[in-house]
Protein backbone atom coordinates (compact mmCIF):
# COMPACT_ATOMS: atom_id res chain seq x y z
CA UNK A 1 0.00 0.00 0.00
CA UNK A 2 1.44 3.53 -1.19
CA UNK A 3 1.96 6.21 1.49
CA UNK A 4 -0.52 8.27 0.36
CA UNK A 5 -2.86 5.62 1.23
CA UNK A 6 -1.93 4.63 3.94
CA UNK A 7 -2.73 8.27 5.28
CA UNK A 8 -5.79 8.71 3.85
CA UNK A 9 -7.08 5.43 5.76
CA UNK A 10 -5.17 6.53 8.57
CA UNK A 11 -7.41 10.11 8.09
CA UNK A 12 -10.93 7.71 7.75
CA UNK A 13 -10.15 5.32 11.03
CA UNK A 14 -9.35 8.19 13.39
CA UNK A 15 -12.63 9.36 11.94
CA UNK A 16 -14.48 6.12 12.04
CA UNK A 17 -13.19 6.34 16.32
CA UNK A 18 -15.28 9.61 16.59
CA UNK A 19 -17.00 9.64 19.81
CA UNK A 20 -20.15 11.49 17.42
CA UNK A 21 -22.25 8.55 16.00
CA UNK A 22 -22.97 10.71 12.72
CA UNK A 23 -19.06 10.84 11.91
CA UNK A 24 -17.88 7.53 12.43
CA UNK A 25 -21.06 6.39 10.18
CA UNK A 26 -20.37 9.22 7.24
CA UNK A 27 -16.49 7.98 8.02
CA UNK A 28 -17.61 4.08 7.08
CA UNK A 29 -19.55 4.69 4.42
CA UNK A 30 -16.87 7.25 2.61
CA UNK A 31 -14.41 4.49 2.71
CA UNK A 32 -16.69 2.48 0.61
CA UNK A 33 -17.58 4.86 -1.46
CA UNK A 34 -13.51 5.87 -2.42
CA UNK A 35 -13.22 2.40 -2.43
CA UNK A 36 -16.07 1.10 -4.89
CA UNK A 37 -15.26 4.48 -6.76
CA UNK A 38 -11.59 3.38 -7.00
CA UNK A 39 -12.90 0.20 -8.44
CA UNK A 40 -15.05 1.16 -10.79
CA UNK A 41 -11.92 3.51 -12.46
CA UNK A 42 -9.33 0.99 -12.09
CA UNK A 43 -11.54 -1.79 -13.91
CA UNK A 44 -12.48 0.80 -16.61
CA UNK A 45 -8.71 2.02 -16.98
CA UNK A 46 -7.27 -1.50 -17.02
CA UNK A 47 -5.21 -0.39 -13.77
CA UNK A 48 -5.07 -1.25 -10.24
CA UNK A 49 -7.20 -0.19 -7.53
CA UNK A 50 -3.66 1.16 -5.51
CA UNK A 51 -3.39 3.09 -9.18
CA UNK A 52 -6.18 5.05 -8.98
CA UNK A 53 -6.31 5.84 -5.15
CA UNK A 54 -2.02 6.99 -5.31
CA UNK A 55 -2.77 8.74 -7.99
CA UNK A 56 -6.06 10.84 -6.59
CA UNK A 57 -4.42 11.18 -3.04
CA UNK A 58 -1.42 13.05 -4.74
CA UNK A 59 -3.69 15.34 -6.18
CA UNK A 60 -5.71 15.98 -2.96
CA UNK A 61 -5.30 18.64 -0.70
CA UNK A 62 -8.37 19.22 1.28
CA UNK A 63 -10.38 17.06 3.83
CA UNK A 64 -11.22 13.79 2.23
CA UNK A 65 -14.73 14.08 2.81
CA UNK A 66 -15.25 16.74 0.70
CA UNK A 67 -12.86 15.74 -2.18
CA UNK A 68 -14.17 12.27 -2.87
CA UNK A 69 -17.28 12.96 -4.19
CA UNK A 70 -19.19 12.42 -7.32
CA UNK A 71 -18.38 15.65 -8.54
CA UNK A 72 -14.59 15.00 -8.72
CA UNK A 73 -14.94 11.28 -9.19
CA UNK A 74 -18.06 10.72 -10.98
CA UNK A 75 -20.23 7.78 -12.03
CA UNK A 76 -18.76 6.31 -15.29
CA UNK A 77 -21.66 3.69 -15.23
CA UNK A 78 -24.27 7.03 -15.56
CA UNK A 79 -21.86 8.97 -18.45
CA UNK A 80 -22.13 8.32 -21.88
CA UNK A 81 -18.94 8.75 -24.27
CA UNK A 82 -16.57 7.99 -21.60
CA UNK A 83 -13.03 7.34 -23.18
CA UNK A 84 -9.63 6.84 -21.88
CA UNK A 85 -6.81 9.86 -22.59
CA UNK A 86 -4.67 7.04 -24.66
CA UNK A 87 -8.14 5.77 -26.43
CA UNK A 88 -9.52 10.00 -27.29
CA UNK A 89 -5.51 10.62 -28.80
CA UNK A 90 -6.46 7.68 -30.79
CA UNK A 91 -9.33 8.48 -32.17
CA UNK A 92 -7.91 12.21 -32.59
CA UNK A 93 -5.32 10.52 -34.77
CA UNK A 94 -7.62 7.91 -36.91
CA UNK A 95 -10.02 10.99 -37.62
CA UNK A 96 -8.04 13.68 -38.24
CA UNK A 97 -4.04 12.73 -38.56
CA UNK A 98 -1.36 13.14 -35.96
CA UNK A 99 -1.21 16.74 -35.78
CA UNK A 100 -3.38 17.66 -32.71
CA UNK A 101 -3.52 21.09 -33.98
CA UNK A 102 -5.50 19.99 -36.89
CA UNK A 103 -8.47 18.16 -34.76
CA UNK A 104 -11.65 19.20 -35.65
CA UNK A 105 -14.07 19.77 -32.26
CA UNK A 106 -18.10 20.49 -32.13
CA UNK A 107 -19.46 23.01 -30.10
CA UNK A 108 -22.19 21.10 -28.68
CA UNK A 109 -24.59 24.50 -28.44
CA UNK A 110 -24.06 26.48 -32.00
CA UNK A 111 -22.33 23.42 -33.87
CA UNK A 112 -19.68 25.41 -34.82
CA UNK A 113 -16.59 23.12 -35.99
CA UNK A 114 -13.06 24.55 -34.48
CA UNK A 115 -9.69 23.77 -34.11
CA UNK A 116 -6.84 24.44 -31.36
CA UNK A 117 -4.66 25.67 -35.06
CA UNK A 118 -7.79 28.57 -35.57
CA UNK A 119 -6.95 29.71 -31.73
CA UNK A 120 -3.44 29.48 -31.67
CA UNK A 121 -3.31 31.29 -34.86
CA UNK A 122 -6.11 34.20 -32.82
CA UNK A 123 -3.34 34.51 -29.48
CA UNK A 124 -6.01 32.43 -27.54
CA UNK A 125 -4.72 28.90 -25.38
CA UNK A 126 -5.18 26.49 -28.11
CA UNK A 127 -6.60 23.71 -25.06
CA UNK A 128 -9.53 26.16 -25.05
CA UNK A 129 -10.60 24.35 -28.71
CA UNK A 130 -11.94 21.17 -26.98
CA UNK A 131 -13.90 23.15 -24.05
CA UNK A 132 -15.26 26.66 -25.27
CA UNK A 133 -16.53 27.81 -28.50
CA UNK A 134 -14.95 30.38 -30.66
CA UNK A 135 -17.33 32.70 -30.08
CA UNK A 136 -16.09 33.51 -26.70
CA UNK A 137 -13.19 34.95 -28.08
CA UNK A 138 -14.33 36.41 -31.54
CA UNK A 139 -12.55 33.92 -33.49
CA UNK A 140 -13.48 33.69 -37.09
CA UNK A 141 -16.27 36.75 -36.30
CA UNK A 142 -18.39 34.45 -34.64
CA UNK A 143 -19.97 35.95 -31.07
CA UNK A 144 -23.57 34.68 -31.09
CA UNK A 145 -22.87 31.31 -29.03
CA UNK A 146 -20.01 31.70 -26.34
CA UNK A 147 -20.37 28.16 -25.10
CA UNK A 148 -18.14 26.67 -22.48
CA UNK A 149 -18.30 22.83 -21.40
CA UNK A 150 -17.86 24.09 -17.66
CA UNK A 151 -21.03 25.96 -17.66
CA UNK A 152 -23.86 24.55 -15.22
CA UNK A 153 -25.79 23.00 -18.06
CA UNK A 154 -24.01 20.05 -19.97
CA UNK A 155 -24.32 19.41 -23.43
CA UNK A 156 -23.71 16.19 -25.32
CA UNK A 157 -19.46 16.30 -24.57
CA UNK A 158 -17.07 13.29 -24.27
CA UNK A 159 -15.40 12.68 -20.55
CA UNK A 160 -12.10 11.96 -21.34
CA UNK A 161 -9.72 9.95 -17.83
CA UNK A 162 -6.84 11.34 -18.01
CA UNK A 163 -3.39 9.86 -16.94
CA UNK A 164 -4.45 10.94 -13.46
CA UNK A 165 -7.45 9.03 -13.52
CA UNK A 166 -9.94 12.67 -13.22
CA UNK A 167 -12.51 13.31 -15.65
CA UNK A 168 -12.23 15.67 -18.10
CA UNK A 169 -15.58 17.14 -20.02
CA UNK A 170 -14.55 17.82 -23.78
CA UNK A 171 -16.35 18.98 -26.94
CA UNK A 172 -17.02 16.15 -29.25
CA UNK A 173 -14.72 15.41 -32.30
CA UNK A 174 -16.39 16.90 -35.68
CA UNK A 175 -16.86 13.51 -37.47
CA UNK A 176 -16.13 13.98 -41.02
CA UNK A 177 -18.41 11.10 -42.14
CA UNK A 178 -22.16 11.60 -41.24
CA UNK A 179 -23.14 9.07 -38.70
CA UNK A 180 -25.55 6.20 -40.25
CA UNK A 181 -28.11 5.05 -38.14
Amino acid sequence: MSKEIEKLMQEIAKDEQSSDSYIREEATKKREWILNRADMYAKYCGVSREDVLTSWEQSRSYWYMNYYQGCNQPDLTQKNNVISIAKWKEKGKELFGDNAKEWQFECPNCHNVQTMQQFFKAGVEPNYAYRNCASRFGIGGLTTCKWSIEGLITLPCTYVITEQYKIVKVFNFHEKQPKLF
